[in-house]
């Protein structure tokens, strides 16, 4: 008797909370999506809501859905750090990624006379989200 009542004093937080979760979901995903997030960039300090910033994003890529090979690309980079870049062979499919602010060019400037990509952090967090998609 005396497990019992352990073990149920150890479970009963836990499935009270999970029952919570689970009953007031759409409760908890309104208030996450009006969650504030704020971060500095150049000493400015920004504050905004998590939709805002993935609207953000969105526009960064001009409403453009990335292509299979734009993808494959961007996890390519992610895996080797930089990658060579060829303007004639690589261009058109990286200049939407490097525009939306997914991957920079080396030497810092301008992409056409570049030798290599690397991938930012939001390109890391975005192929990162794509392949936990894709499995």
């Amino acid at each position: 008797m005396d497990t019992f009542l352990s073990l149920s004093r150890i479970l009963a937080w836990p499935l009270v909370v999970s029952f919570g979760l689970i009953y007031y979901r759409r409760a908890v995903a309104s208030l996450l999506a009006q969650s504030k997030v704020s971060f500095t960039i150049s000493g400015i300090t920004v504050e905004t809501t998590l939709a805002e910033l993935e609207r953000s994003v969105s526009d960064s890529l001009r409403g453009d859905e990335l292509t299979n090979e734009q993808w494959s690309r961007l996890t390519r980079i992610r895996d080797e750090g930089c990658v060579p870049y060829n303007h004639n062979s690589d261009y058109s499919h990286l200049v939407p990624l490097r525009n939306a602010g997914l991957i920079r060019e080396h030497p810092k400037g301008q992409l056409t006379p570049a030798k290599e990509v690397s991938i930012t952090t939001l390109g890391r967090l975005l192929a990162d989200a794509y392949d936990r998609k894709r499995r």
